[in-house]
């Protein structure tokens, strides 16, 4: 019918559920620009209906469901052969017919995954003659029941996981929470009269105790839970692998959520205003990727970008404008006489972490009830922590867990009655930026720096909006 209609981008509808034989075949053969497969709502087939039906159809991605469970003889062959765009197809079918999936996937080459359904005794004669040629199977993962597995039934190469072990379980999208550590929020639908479970995360590459991290879920309505793994700036490429109820059932990034962001955004697919959640996104992705670098020129010795975390892919946007950063210069009084100096340190490797180093003369202790900390703009006290890092000389202050849209916030620390510190998250970053490190040959820390202050300024912009992307 459309065959060889090579500039064909989308199909009419198709609304039979009663085939007939041959009904389909060759239908959309040789239709290389067809990005959108027809609904295919026919649960009765007959010989041959679709057979060769997308055939070279090379820039389809995404497959039609198949709802049929018993199929007919012929009913599938070469179905998908030759669409080197598809992605991922679920063959729901358990009662199979002689030829019924031959050649289906032949030269589909950029096949990732394939779900099956069917156990091994279900096979007929040609059912699976040639049904994966000539794809490759080094980045295939095939989900399907053990029998197929044991009965040699599966590409040889691809990746095996057990139909039964995978869960029903969905999710439905994704959005992020930018605290004192980056949100990864994993939106789940739990079938009807299921009660929710609790979400396991693993973070690929993170071999220690605090690497695993288990999760209730927050209910969002109408079935669906709000499930959050958090990681930091050095995170952000990681994969994530979810399992709910024992069962793995993603793996996703803070770097998959930006890409698909920007796909969705740059084609045009999102209808909201989304000017300032482009800008906090892009924002988001330098900040990755310059304090990545930052952080790795400083532990060297410890680990390796690109080994030990995975690198952040190079941003969109490279320019920063570091203009008002001077606001939040450090302002310190004249010093205590017991006092030998006052520096201050950020921490961006877990909860982000103001920390005020302050340094006492001929070893005089200094006590936590010598120190107070308070907003520098209300007057509320702030909670901090003292650490004693060698007694009767140096001491730590730190004020933990500092999100995005606080990180100009302003705290007046006092020490010893009448010595007093002004200090912000940016007072850091506004050092290294003051200090001219970019000329000084340390590009890493000046670009990590002014990343971060314009993530602080377009997380202030975007809470004003509260426009939540979900993905």
């Amino acid at each position: 019918m459309f065959a060889h209609c090579g500039l064909l981008e989308n199909s009419p509808k198709l609304p039979a559920t009663n085939l007939a034989e041959g009904c389909y075949e060759f239908m959309y053969c040789y239709c290389y620009n067809l990005k959108q497969a027809p609904e295919l709502k026919a649960t009765e087939l007959a010989d041959s209906c679709y057979f060769w039906m997308f055939e070279e159809c090379t820039s389809l991605v995404d497959a039609p469901e198949l709802p049929a469970t018993e199929l007919a003889y012929n009913c599938y062959q070469s179905m998908f052969m030759g669409c080197t765009s598809l992605k991922e197809v679920t063959l729901p079918a358990t009662v199979l017919a002689d030829s019924c999936y031959r050649y289906i996937f032949r030269d589909c080459t950029s096949l990732e995954k394939v779900t099956l359904c069917f156990e091994a005794d279900a096979v007929k004669d040609r059912s699976i003659e040639y049904w994966f040629e000539f794809v490759p199977t080094e980045n295939l993962t095939v989900i399907a029941p053990a029998s197929l597995f044991e009965m040699g039934m599966l590409p040889k190469g691809c990746q095996y996981v057990e139909l039964s072990t995978v869960t029903t379980t969905e999710i439905e999208s994704h959005s992020l929470t930018l605290g004192e550590q980056i949100g990864v929020n994993f939106i789940v639908s739990i079938p009807e009269g299921e009660t929710a479970k609790k979400m396991t995360f693993k973070i690929k590459g993170d071999t220690s105790e605090c690497g695993t991290k288990e999760t209730e879920g927050v209910p969002q309505g109408n079935g669906t839970y709000k499930y959050t793994c958090y990681v930091n700036a050095l995170q952000m490429a990681d994969t994530i692998v979810a399992s709910y109820d024992g069962k793995v059932i993603e793996e996703y990034s803070v770097a998959e959520y930006i890409k698909n962001y920007n796909n969705l955004y740059n084609s045009g697919k999102l209808s909201l205003d989304q000017g300032s959640a482009k800008a906090l996104i892009d924002s988001l992705e330098s900040y990755g990727y310059y304090t990545q670098r930052f952080l790795a020129e400083i532990h060297a010795k410890d680990w390796t970008l690109g080994t030990d975390y995975t690198a952040m892919a190079t941003p969109q946007v490279l320019n920063f404008d570091t203009k008002g950063i001077e606001n939040y210069a450090i302002v310190k009084s004249e010093l205590n006489e017991k006092l030998d100096k006052v520096t201050i340190g950020l921490d961006l490797e877990s909860k982000t972490t103001l920390n005020i180093y302050v340094y006492t003369k001929n070893g005089r202790a200094l006590g936590k009830n010598e120190v107070t900390v308070k907003d520098a703009a209300t007057g509320e006290a702030v909670a901090y922590n003292a650490y004693v890092v060698t007694e009767g000389e140096k001491y730590k202050i730190s004020i933990s867990g500092i999100s995005a849209n606080q990180l100009g916030r302003k705290y007046l620390v006092t020490i010893l009655d009448d010595t007093t510190v002004n200090v912000s998250a940016l007072s850091y970053a506004y050092s290294k930026i003051a200090k001219g490190e970019s000329a000084a040959g340390n590009a890493n820390a000046y670009n990590a720096m002014a990343a971060l202050y314009k993530y602080y300024k377009e997380s202030r912009t975007y809470s004003l909006i509260h426009t939540i992307v979900y993905l």
